[in-house]
This record gives structure tokens, sequence and C-alpha cells, in this order.
């Protein structure tokens, strides 16, 4: 829809029935969708699979990479950073020479390493992006769904950007709280959330 399409630079500038809007973020979101995706597959190592799920939960998946990297992490270096994670480790081409980002992702994460690999080998190396974008796009939807149903049925706006949700400044709370409580209805985990105001 047009809103995600638009700049993220001019959202300060949209409101709704004059109400400035905001979003509420899931942190680390799509490594989190890879850590249920890779619950229960018999390859990978369950303590390592349960300190990356930690990492994911505490919104500090990143922050673990950059450690290995020897990289320290500051606002403006982090978008940046991210999007070398998802270009070489999850949605990349695998190459015999591995980038500094995987070389510390195997350290830290081998057998979460090896499946992504030999996903790719197997499907083709686009096939961790379709399963993360799924899972990740039908979990919003579902949840904006229940968070409609939740508040009475299209008393409140609610969109969707990735993995946000998008409403209004005074709604913000209200969708935070009913999207904590289907990830325990849903999942049973209770991920990092952030509310942010357009602005």
């Amino acid at each position: 829809h047009n809103i995600s399409n638009l700049a993220s630079v001019f959202r300060k500038h949209l409101t709704i029935n004059g109400e400035a809007m905001g979003q509420v973020d899931i942190s680390n979101s799509q490594p989190l969708f890879l850590f249920l995706h890779l619950t229960g597959i018999d390859t990978i190592n369950n303590k390592e699979l349960i300190r990356y799920g930690e990492s994911c939960l505490q919104g500090l998946f990143y922050e673990t990479i950059a450690k290995a990297c020897d990289i320290k992490l500051t606002e403006q270096t982090r978008k940046e950073f991210k999007k070398r994670i998802f270009s070489t480790i999850f949605f990349g081409m695998h190459y015999v020479d591995l980038s500094k980002y995987e070389t510390a992702f195997k350290l830290t994460y081998p057998t979460i390493y090896a499946y992504i690999l030999n996903m790719k080998q197997e499907h083709g190396y686009k096939v961790i992006s379709q399963i993360l974008q799924r899972s990740e796009a039908e979990f919003i939807y579902k949840a904006i769904t229940y968070i409609d149903k939740e508040t009475g049925r299209h008393k409140i706006p609610l969109l969707a950007i990735h993995d946000c949700i998008v409403t209004t400044a005074p709604n913000l709370n209200i969708v935070c709280e009913k999207l904590k409580e289907y990830f325990i209805k849903q999942l049973e985990i209770l991920p990092s959330l952030k509310t942010e105001l357009y602005k």
C-alpha cells in the first residue's frame, strides 16, 4: 500500500483524522522467525538454538554478531550492519570465501549456519528469505486481525509495514499490549517490541 512504499522520512507528515501516526516494531523480527522455523529440526544443536533464540527475543541478535565481528554498533552504523547480515547470511548467494559476517555467524551458531547453507544449496539461495518473509507476513496479518477483533472491529486504524503495525499515536500502547498478548497466545514467546511515533 502507499504507506509501505513511502520513504520513511515522509511518514511524520501523515495523519489519520488529524492524529499523528506511529508503529509497533518487532525487534529482530526475521531472525526471530528463523528461530521459530528451526525449532524441532534435529540437525540443530539444542543449546545453540536456545542461545540464538534468547538473543533474538531480547532484541540483541545484531549486537551478538557485531561483537563476534569486533564491530561496535551505533545508531548510525546499525542499519548498514543489518543490511550486511541479510545480504550475506540470510538472503545472499554462498561463496567459498566467507565474509566476516558469515564467519562470525558460523563461529557463533555453527549448526544453524550449516542448516542455512544446506537449504541454499538444495533449494536455491532465495529459500531462506522466502521462508522468513512469508512467516513474518502471515504472522503480522493474523496479529492485525486479532488486534482488530480485540479492540472492537475497525475502531482503530491498523496497517502493516513489514514487521511493524502502524496505528495512530493514542493507540500505540494498546496495539503494543495486544501484540504481546497475541505472541504469548499463539507462540508462547514474548519478544522485545518497540513503539515509535513518526516525528
